[in-house]
């Protein structure tokens, strides 16, 4: 995920720009210090579990981009079926999900992540492939610097012996002209 500086929401609303250093997955805001302490004291937050924005930085990009929302219902996401692979609200569970025994909270799920082998082993592959990119990057370009440094160099050369033949045509010439000039002067 790219490296962005998250603003705190609600200090944002005031139109006041400090850093967030928590996420709140139930408010779906990201939060300062001062604001994080105040939400996690008040009675209708404190149950919120936060995470920290270091955790939440490293999480893959199709985990941040899920829908925080149920469409069919309209309420937050709370849990994650393993078994059908899916976010559910509470509503969901009562709907669809009545015989699964695999839910987690779904924040649980989302720290955990970052641990889970197969995001590790896609993160390893991941960072193989930038690191190879980046290899064959440096050698386009040190080819492509190569490239120019020849053209420039068969540039002047060609400069060079085209002086040179211009200067012995010249001479040719001169030596013609010359020669002409006393035979029929």
């Amino acid at each position: 995920m790219a490296s962005v500086n998250h603003i705190c929401h609600l200090c944002e609303e005031e139109e006041v720009f400090n850093a967030a250093v928590v996420w709140c997955g139930d408010c779906e805001t990201f939060l300062c210090k001062d604001c994080e302490r105040h939400h996690s004291r008040s009675k209708a937050s404190k149950g919120h579990q936060t995470m920290d924005l270091n955790e939440y930085k490293k999480l893959p990009s199709f985990i941040v981009d899920i829908k925080s929302r149920c469409e069919m219902h309209d309420e937050k996401y709370d849990f994650y079926c393993k078994l059908h692979g899916a976010p559910c609200c509470v509503n969901c569970i009562k709907d669809n999900h009545k015989d699964c025994r695999d839910l987690d909270p779904l924040i649980e799920v989302l720290r955990n992540i970052k641990t889970s082998a197969k995001v590790s082993s896609l993160d390893k592959e991941l960072s193989t492939l930038i690191g190879t990119f980046e290899t064959v990057g440096k050698y386009l370009n040190s080819r492509t610097t190569s490239l120019q440094e020849n053209k420039t160099e068969s540039l002047k050369e060609i400069r060079n012996l085209c002086a040179s033949i211009n200067k012995h045509l010249d001479k040719i010439e001169k030596k013609i002209v010359d020669g002409l000039s006393v035979e029929f002067d």
